[in-house]
């Protein structure tokens, strides 16, 4: 059977689904953007590589374009009104009676029969309109075609970009009447307020403070003559007077100035009167310095302060000569001296650092050189708090520079060979007796005496405790100005360099921990830090699995204690009433569960968020001298239950502060059998605690000195056995070198 135009051309599903559309779509510009889009990569393959499959699928595409853009395809009456974007009342002929549905069938089926795929229908339709007055009469009719032409122009924004289209509706925003009242109002406004504002400069009245009038040279020397008795003024006191006034100076500066002026003597039987030029006295210089250099500004200083002491009569003897020898000689002028014991009186004024540039630039013969420069060095003793600070820091050296160290360090080398060659445990007792035997005959110090002891605490940490390290370096503080913990640390960082046997490297890896604990229960993170970033490396070198995992939570500890510092330190602690409950039960976990001092952090551990952690706390606070046994044990038990519900740092600090907890019910207890299931308690957890833990608990830190005969309790599973010495090894030394003289002559030796 033929198929007919109408089952060719009817507008199917299929038109939409081809374009990608929803099967109701009546908006033009959205179905030209959906043909757009799904033609344009076709077009492109097209260009590059044709195709019959390609033509063919742009030609649907196009057919189902104009398809759906043809009103006469639609059957319902308003897709076909809103496909043609054709109103009502906008054509004189046109009536909603053309527009029926049963119109539309009737023109259909009474329609010319043409060739299948061929008909009329799919040509370009075009909508013949005649601008006539008919639409000149309505102005919507005419913004209503002006907008229908308009969507059909070539520079439509079918394929334009967001940004155009943003644009386009901002215009058309801005062009409404009522944003244009409202911008022309707020114009106004601003307008006005501008008008308002003054900006004339204020002025400023001034008023002219008139300066007291000072004597000329004329009005002196008719003064001085008008006297009874003839004076003569010492070179100071002529220079102040003579000298301008400053422009500074105010009416207050000129009483004292002239109440204090220098000591008048009387002249001599045949000495001359007072010469009238200034400049030629000026020169003259007294025996005396301090009265010769009179300060210019002196009169401005404080009347409170107290005079500076004399120099020494050697200086006065060689600042005089020095003075006389640059001082010009007066041939026709004869001065006498003033009085020696009249000129050494003490000045009411301190010493002007820059009186002697000052007399040089008003015309003064003496040259910068010769200036006499006050001393400060021979003032009176600072106050007795002072000297007593001073006492105590004499009694201490300060610590060797780096390089001192280093030069030490290779004459150490130079004296005892095996240091920093690679050493097997059972060698290292062997140097650390020769540096012993070698730095009894020095002096503790003394430089080597100071590396030496660096040294044997460097090699102490490969085989020994940190107690016994502890204590080998307790003779150097008080002697220089270091900390222990310091000594501790440097020791500890350099043994890195001479753990070369895999035993070593354990060992110093365990104690590293024990160390890094120390510093974190003391908020010394930065050393903290340090510490375990060696220890890292000898536990990843020697692979050690469980010293890896000790590494990385004792890191997480650190790093969670030092975001809790930044918290802990804004607080005032010395005020905890000033504080939120909040901030207090933050402080409280950051001293008990980070650092483990339950006795400061213990009363606001009370205000923790963790109701379980508060309520014992409180409970613990409760408890007094006369608890039992049975009271302590008991609560030690709760504490066991809060451990077993937290991890990490936390978990272990509430075991540590069980284990304390227990001992304490075990000294409290009576019965033997009863102390015997304390201490098996106490072993139960001690066993769940880290090794540096367990150290601590035992009362093997570092701030719990161990005596060097009985040294401190250790699991002997964890420390490497010694290799066993051979027949050359094991032979006793023959005697240590002269350290001394090895040491004198290797710097003879560096200084030639």
């Amino acid at each position: 059977m033929q198929l007919s135009a109408l089952e060719t051309n009817t507008l199917d599903v299929e038109d939409f689904r081809r374009l990608g559309v929803r099967p109701q779509e009546c908006r033009s510009l959205v179905i030209r953007q959906a043909a757009a889009r799904r033609s344009r990569s076709l077009a492109r393959l097209q260009l590059t590589s044709p195709t019959p499959n390609t033509e063919l699928q742009l030609s649907r595409i196009a057919t189902s374009a104009y398809r759906l853009l043809d009103p006469r395809k639609r059957v319902d009456f308003l897709q076909r009104v809103r496909v043609g974007r054709v109103l009502a009342t906008s054509f004189p002929w046109g009536n909603q009676g053309q527009f029926r549905v049963d119109s539309a069938d009737a023109a259909a089926a009474n329609g010319e029969a043409t060739e299948p795929y061929s008909s009329r229908d799919e040509e370009p339709f075009f909508f013949e309109v005649e601008y006539t007055q008919a639409y000149a009469d309505n102005l919507e009719d005419r913004v209503a075609f002006s907008n229908w032409v308009q969507s059909l122009d070539s520079e439509d924004l079918i394929l334009a970009a967001p940004r155009r289209h943003r644009i386009a509706t901002l215009r058309r925003s801005i062009q409404h009447p009522r944003m244009i009242l409202a911008l022309i109002g707020l114009v106004l406004v601003t307008l006005y307020g501008v008008s308002q504002l003054d900006f004339r400069p204020e002025t400023i009245a001034i008023r002219r403070v008139e300066s007291e009038p000072s004597l000329t040279e004329n009005e002196t020397e008719t003064e001085m003559e008008t006297d009874t008795e003839p004076t003569v003024l010492s070179p100071s006191a002529q220079g102040t007077n003579q000298t301008e006034p400053s422009s500074t100076s105010g009416p207050a500066e000129s009483g004292p100035a002239d109440e204090q002026v220098a000591s008048v003597d009387p002249p001599s039987q045949t000495g001359p009167s007072l010469p009238k030029n200034p400049m030629a006295t000026s020169e003259v210089t007294p025996a005396s310095p301090e009265i010769a250099e009179q300060p210019l500004m002196a009169p401005l200083a404080p009347k409170t302060a107290s005079p500076p002491a004399l120099p020494p009569a050697a200086a006065v003897e060689e600042m005089e000569s020095q003075l006389t020898d640059s001082a010009p000689v007066l041939a026709d002028t004869q001065l006498a001296l003033t009085d020696e014991s009249k000129l050494t009186e003490e000045s009411g004024f301190l010493p002007d650092p820059f009186a002697a540039v000052a007399m040089n630039e008003i015309g003064t013969a003496r040259s910068p050189d010769h200036a006499d420069i006050p001393r400060t060095a021979d003032k009176q003793p600072d106050a007795p708090v002072i000297e007593v600070e001073r006492a105590d820091l004499k009694t201490l050296l300060p610590e060797p520079s780096e390089s001192e160290q280093n030069r030490a360090i290779a004459r150490w080398k130079l004296a005892i060979p095996q240091i920093g060659t690679p050493l097997t445990p059972s060698q290292i007792p062997r140097v650390i007796q020769q540096i012993e035997t070698s730095v009894a005959s020095l002096s503790d110090a003394d430089v080597d005496a100071y590396v030496a002891h660096r040294l044997i605490a460097q090699y102490a940490w490969l085989i020994e405790t940190p107690d016994q390290v502890n204590a080998r370096l307790q003779r150097l503080p008080p002697l220089f100005a270091v900390s222990i913990d310091r000594l501790l640390t440097q020791a500890y960082l350099a043994a890195e360099n001479n753990a070369d046997m895999l035993e070593t490297q354990q060992h110093l890896a365990r104690n590293g921990l024990v160390l890094a604990e120390h510093h974190l229960t003391f908020e010394r993170f930065e050393d903290c830090e340090n510490v375990l970033a060696v220890a890292t490396r000898l536990a990843t070198t020697s692979a050690n699995r469980e010293r890896i995992l000790d590494v990385q939570q004792l890191t997480q500890a650190l790093e969670q204690a030092q975001r809790m510092q930044t918290t802990v330190s804004r607080l005032d602690l010395t005020n905890p009433d000033a504080e939120s409950p909040s901030d207090l039960g933050v402080a409280g976990r950051y001293y008990c569960l980070m650092l483990r001092r339950w006795d400061e952090g213990l009363p606001w551990l009370v205000h923790a968020s963790d109701t379980r952690l508060a309520n014992l706390a409180r409970q613990e606070m409760e408890m007094t001298n006369a608890s039992t046994a049975t009271d302590w044990n008991e609560l030690a038990d709760r504490w066991i239950l809060a451990a077993d519900r937290s991890d990490g740092r936390s978990a272990d600090s509430l075991r540590y502060h069980v284990i304390a907890l227990k001992r304490r019910a075990a000294g409290l207890s009576n019965g033997f059998e009863e102390k015997l299931n304390r201490d098996r308690e106490i072993e139960q957890a001690e066993s769940a605690l880290p090794f540096y833990l367990r150290q601590a608990s035992d009362g093997q830190s570092l701030g719990h000195e161990s005596p060097a005969s009985q040294p401190a309790a250790t699991d002997a599973s964890e420390i490497p056995l010694l290799e066993p010495a051979t027949a050359d090894e094991s032979t006793p030394l023959s005697g240590s070198p002269n350290i001394a003289g090895v040491l004198a002559a290797v710097e003879l030796a560096s200084l030639n």
